[in-house]
């Protein structure tokens, strides 16, 4: 909009009433709302209503100018009291920390005289405790010059006088003391503890030896069973596996393995079993390893193969055979081939049900252990059927009678203990016993050490002894 002069007869504007006042709580502004007037007078060609617009407009503008300065001013204001206060807390908290090391520093003093103080009764009570004895010494020594005779003095002047004869040596019979009862019934306590101490350490002696030093045996023994089983491999005719193609030729029966050597190998992945199994079910035989129950058929063969074995000794090949299910695998190699069976099923029966040893028309393997574990009042069944077929049956040799597989009837012994060793176990307890006694009788009579050192040996080969025999009482998981 261009600027109209007033017309002649039209008094100029008035100033705009902001332009020439100042506030009275900010000085520092009127210059400038000076300056504004300035320009105000030059705006006199403009009409009242574009001055009095455009005086608004700086008036606005100074009261922001103002409002900023005075919150410029309360925040320098705020900060420097923000300042003055973290500059208090620092000063109090380096207060504070001094009067935690005073205080400390007075504690550790006042610990370092109480313990010269306790030192200084301690060292006290020492030498009156010196003093003491001392001066009872003395006394001792001046009230007798004759040393006073032991006990067994005594007694050996009493046993002198009553071999001479002599009146009065002989002791009346009386009634015991209190006194005396008392240390006669200590003696028997003392006694009574010194034998179950005995005992006790025979026990952990026992099932230290049953649970590492019959693994060892069993160790051994399957060496020599893998040996045995690999020269027979070696050297014997075998027919085809049950995984190959039939064929139509035969063998000729082989002569039995005998009891207590090698006859197969059982693998089963799932519980890590990999041993050789022994032919046989005896005592003697479980200790090498699982045991094949002879009256029945060899594992591939045609019928129900049956292998027992120990489950927390010997090894414990069949520790943790409750863990088979239905599917799992069993591998068994004979000097025949290897043959794959699945498990079916696991029953628990009564020890005296040997009705799963029974022939079956079916192929199968059953393994036998106790049950439960450190127990022989059951006996736990695992039953796997042969996947595939059986090898022919092998030929007869010319003359030889083939029998039926007769029926077991007993209980297998292996997993019951051996009665037989009852004897022996009483008679090499005798032997510990008296070995036992001796030791002690000499280690009285000369010095103990060399004594020790020389019949401990002894012992532990009686020791050694008598644990077999008692192991062999024993069910086969025990």
């Amino acid at each position: 909009m261009s600027p109209v002069a007033p017309g002649p007869g039209v008094p100029p504007p008035a100033p705009l009433r902001g332009a020439t006042q100042a506030t009275g709580s900010t000085v520092r502004f009127s210059a400038r709302r000076s300056e504004t007037t300035t320009e105000l007078g030059e705006l006199a060609p403009y009409t009242p209503d574009e001055v009095a617009e455009e005086a608004a407009r700086r008036d606005e503008e100074t009261r922001v100018d103002e409002e900023a300065a005075r919150r410029a001013e309360k925040a320098a204001r705020r900060a420097e009291e923000t300042r003055i206060a973290e500059e208090a807390a620092r000063f109090a908290e380096e207060a504070a920390r001094r009067a935690e090391e005073a205080r400390v520093a007075e504690e550790d003093a006042r610990r370092a005289r109480e313990a010269a103080r306790l030192a200084e009764e301690e060292e006290a009570h020492r030498a009156e405790e010196t003093r003491v004895a001392d001066e009872e010494a003395r006394r001792v020594a001046e009230a007798s010059a004759v040393p006073r005779p032991t006990r067994k003095d005594i007694l050996r002047q009493r046993r002198e006088a009553a071999a001479r004869g002599e009146p009065g040596t002989t002791k009346p019979r009386r009634a015991w003391p209190t006194l005396d009862l008392s240390v006669r019934t200590s003696r028997i306590l003392l006694a009574v503890g010194r034998t179950l101490i005995a005992f006790g350490t025979l026990l952990l002696l026992f099932v230290a030896y049953e649970l590492w030093g019959t693994n060892i045996a069993e160790a051994r023994s399957q060496k020599q069973l893998r040996r045995e089983f690999a020269r027979v491999v070696t050297t014997s005719t075998t027919t085809a596996p049950a995984t190959a193609p039939q064929v139509t030729t035969t063998t000729v029966v082989a002569p039995p393995t005998p009891e207590g050597e090698a006859v197969a190998l059982i693998e089963i992945p799932k519980i890590g079993v990999n041993k050789a199994v022994v032919n046989g079910v005896g005592v003697p035989d479980l200790k090498k390893g699982p045991g094949h129950y002879p009256d029945t058929p060899l594992p591939g063969e045609a019928g129900n193969a049956a292998i027992a074995g120990h489950r927390t000794t010997y090894g414990a090949p069949f520790n943790r055979l409750d863990e088979l299910k239905p599917g799992d695998q069993i591998f068994v190699s004979t000097h025949a081939g290897k043959y794959r069976y699945e498990v079916d099923t696991s029953v628990v029966v009564k020890p005296t049900d040997v009705t799963v040893l029974n022939p079956t028309s079916d192929n199968r393997l059953t393994l036998t252990t106790c049950n439960p574990k450190y127990s022989a009042r059951q006996r736990l069944i695992v039953v796997s059927h042969l996947v595939g077929e059986p090898p022919p049956p092998p030929e007869a040799a010319p003359g030889a009678q083939v029998r039926p597989t007769p029926r077991p009837r007993r209980p297998v012994a292996g997993l019951s203990g051996a009665a037989s060793a009852r004897r022996p176990a009483l008679l090499w307890g005798a032997v510990v016993a008296a070995v036992a006694f001796l030791i002690w009788l000499l280690g009285r009579l000369w010095r103990r050490w060399p004594v020790y050192l020389l019949g401990t040996p002894v012992f532990l080969f009686v020791l050694f002894v008598f644990f077999e025999n008692i192991s062999r009482l024993l069910p086969a998981n025990v």
